[in-house]
């Protein structure tokens, strides 16, 4: 073998050293607000844009939300009611632990937390006062920001309300913005889908008034551009990308051979058959006098509220019809969808109208569902291992906020011909594991 003299060694790891040492080839631009003025940054929304992740309102998420990233990236200062620990605000927070369930078999499963003081004053759980930047409310619907006395109604704006009679809206103009983002709408929908389709027949649980919505945006939109402020519309998501629809798959009751003739037997009065492998849940139908009960259907959706026991060792879906609570059937799923396509036709309508760009959030949790490689990283709708979903399978983690903060971003360097630079998407948690 021949010997590569020493001097062309020496003078490859010279030029090696060299290019290590150079900038990359594509340097990251200076940061500009191009056409836009982000003095005052404002954002309005609900519990997504407050930064709820893990079924609770906690600190180290809350510090993290979406807008709170936009507004480190853009250099501007920006005020959040930052709960006060890491435990939750009406209750504690979901975090992966093991546990073993109703069959014994030891898991990593979502638990409350333990182990943390909670402050108990759901009056007094922030770090500072307003007025705020962030006016993410969970739980409000658009309809609802406008409406004096709210807190009285939510304790997640209650506790940070600038007086008793106040509205979200007035309390978000406080500051006089310069520039807003407004997410808007999933609850004016996703509140009737978390009910089952508002089995119970609770007003307060219905889909949210077409007309009302319209007009409710508009009033939004209007006053938060009165004064000359730009800003960001994003639209409603489906329900269909979000796991806590999708993680049980409406054909999940899996029988061997003897349970599929057992169960075959058990239903032969109603002709219901079952085969070895997966089958169709049994729900319960209530839109049925006799006998109150049907295999589910391809297209109809399981909660993820169901209790899971049940499933496993109750004999809910089997024996037993899973009540309709739990079950989103095929009219209460072209309802959703139906709701979807007109707030968010309202929501383009509006934009268009007073000249503001849309983010279709829609479009991106589609994305989501399929997969996304973004940054070295797998995220998907999968429930723990997606990356994007954090345990309470709807609302984002750490990451996945991360991950919102850019496409808003995107849409604003687009629009506003700005150069505001990405967030460091690794630079933050998925779901953590203990």
């Amino acid at each position: 073998m021949n010997r590569v003299p020493k001097i062309y060694v020496i003078f490859l790891l010279a030029l090696f050293s060299g290019l290590l040492a150079c900038h990359p080839l594509l340097p990251v631009p200076e940061f500009t607000s191009g056409e836009a003025d982000f003095t005052n940054y404002l954002a309005v929304g609900n519990s997504l844009t407050a930064g709820f992740s893990d079924a609770e309102l906690y600190l180290e998420v809350q510090s993290n939300s979406y807008p709170a990233l936009i507004a480190a990236q853009m250099k501007t200062s920006f005020k959040q009611p930052l709960v006060k620990d890491e435990y939750g605000v009406l209750g504690p927070h979901l975090t992966l632990s093991l546990s073993t369930n109703c069959l014994g078999d030891p898991g990593l499963r979502p638990v409350p937390v333990t182990g943390i003081l909670d402050s108990g004053n759901t009056n007094n759980i922030f770090q500072s006062e307003g007025p705020f930047n962030n006016m993410g409310v969970p739980g409000i619907r658009a309809i609802h920001l406008g409406l004096p006395g709210y807190g009285l109604l939510n304790p997640y704006f209650g506790r940070f309300q600038s007086s008793m009679l106040s509205s979200v809206l007035n309390d978000a103009m406080l500051i006089q913005p310069t520039f807003f983002t407004c997410w808007l709408g999933s609850n004016d929908i996703l509140t009737y889908a978390l009910n089952g389709g508002n089995d119970n027949n609770n007003p307060f649980f219905n889909i949210s008034d077409k007309a009302m919505f319209e007009s409710s945006m508009n009033v939004i939109l209007s006053t938060l551009t009165a004064n000359g402020a730009k800003g960001v519309v994003a639209n409603i998501p489906d329900i269909s990308g979000i796991p806590f629809f999708n993680l049980i798959p409406y054909d999940g009751l899996i029988l061997d051979q003897a349970g599929a003739d057992a169960l075959t037997q058990y239903y032969a009065s109603e002709g219901i058959v079952f085969d070895v492998g997966n089958n169709p849940f049994i729900i319960e139908d209530l839109s049925q006098s006799s006998p109150g009960f049907r295999p589910m259907q391809a297209g109809e959706l399981l909660l993820m509220s169901i209790p899971q026991d049940s499933l496993k060792c109750g004999s809910w879906g089997s024996l037993r019809p899973i009540p309709a609570k739990y079950v989103l059937n095929t009219g209460e799923v072209d309802l959703i969808q139906q709701a979807t396509r007109d707030f968010n036709d309202i929501i383009a309508n509006l934009c268009d109208l007073y000249n503001l760009p849309l983010l279709d959030m829609n479009h991106y949790f589609e994305s989501v569902k399929s997969g996304i490689y973004f940054n070295g990283i797998n995220f998907s709708s999968k429930y723990i291992s997606g990356a994007t979903f954090s345990l309470d399978g709807i609302h984002p983690t750490q990451r996945g906020y991360a991950m919102i903060a850019n496409e808003f971003i995107r849409v604003i360097n687009n629009r506003y011909h700005a150069s505001i630079p990405w967030v460091d998407v690794g630079a933050y948690p998925g779901v953590k594991f203990p």
